[in-house]
């Protein structure tokens, strides 16, 4: 009897384990960059074609007439980086960013958005109250060191969080087992008192 739970408990393993596993997904990023000023740095930063997409776009407008037609994935780790040059200037740029961000955010709740400012803190950065998911940052001479912080650490905590969810999974499958198992001993032991 301890053979054939063994078999099982292996044959569930296989199927579900297998399935379930969590492979290294590409991760999407976008980055939108009117004057190029974070571009090389960036393709230099996240060239592994096998961890990253980096996608280039000139304009707010043009990210999101592609990124409309994009069929998305809940399982992809999605990245916008807006790098915005007129963000203090006037109320026009912060109520641009804040368009930019709410239509993104309808597209696709699960964006990770983070702003580049290229305005020095001395010039006065506004708050901007914007939906959750979105940070600010200021273009210095650390600006690359704190988008790949920034960028690992949301990976990672996707990744986490899917490996999470299957490891809750497979527990309950397991225990859906065990449960199936006794039920159909105690009923055999019923009907078929003879072979117990």
């Amino acid at each position: 009897m301890g053979i054939i739970y063994m078999k099982i408990i292996r044959w569930i393993r296989q199927v579900f384990v297998v399935k379930m596993k969590i492979k290294r997904k590409v991760s999407y990023i976008y980055l939108v960059d009117c004057h190029r000023i974070l571009t090389d740095e960036m393709d230099d930063r996240f060239r592994n074609y096998l961890k990253y997409s980096l996608k280039h776009f000139s304009s707010a407008e043009a990210f999101l007439t592609e990124f409309k037609e994009l069929s998305l994935s809940r399982n992809q780790t999605r990245i916008t980086i807006y790098v915005d040059t007129h963000i203090n200037e006037s109320a026009d740029g912060e109520k641009h960013i804040k368009k930019f961000v709410e239509t993104l955010k309808e597209l696709d709740p699960g964006m990770n958005i983070l702003l580049v400012s290229t305005q020095k803190e001395g010039e006065g950065m506004r708050k901007i109250k914007i939906p959750a998911s979105f940070t600010i940052i200021q273009n210095n001479e650390n600006t690359m060191l704190i988008l790949t912080n920034y960028i690992m650490g949301v990976i990672s905590g996707e990744n986490l969080e899917r490996k999470y969810l299957a490891s809750r999974l497979l527990i309950i499958v397991f225990l859906l087992f065990i449960l199936a198992s006794l039920l159909f001993a105690a009923i055999s032991y019923f009907l078929l008192p003879q072979y117990f």
